[in-house]
């Protein structure tokens, strides 16, 4: 999803899908001198409709620290299904670990 002024990209938002049962936004930008005029809420918009109603397992959000509260407006809420990578701990499972 990007958002234009003329040709200043001002917003964008990546979605990855599988396109039945998941949904992933990711990498919600707006330019700083467009925040607070509508254009986040604009692009969450139109990153999300295609979903909504579709009975997806869930539509996921990852988001910039701080930012929470403007997620929160839009009905996402935290939910602790997540993982990360402890990347020193790669290339594979310890010795015991259970696979």
């Amino acid at each position: 999803m990007h958002a234009w002024e003329d040709q200043r990209l001002i917003a964008t938002a990546r979605v990855i899908t599988d396109g039945v049962y998941y949904a992933t936004i990711w990498d919600v930008i707006v330019d700083p001198d467009y925040q607070h005029r509508g254009v986040g809420r604009a692009v969450m918009r139109r990153a999300v409709e295609p979903f909504v109603g579709r009975n997806f397992s869930f539509i996921a959000l990852f988001s910039a620290e701080g930012k929470e509260p403007f997620y929160e407006q839009l009905g996402f809420r935290p939910h602790g299904r997540g993982m990360i990578l402890d990347e020193a701990w790669w290339p594979g499972p310890r010795e015991g670990a259970q696979e």
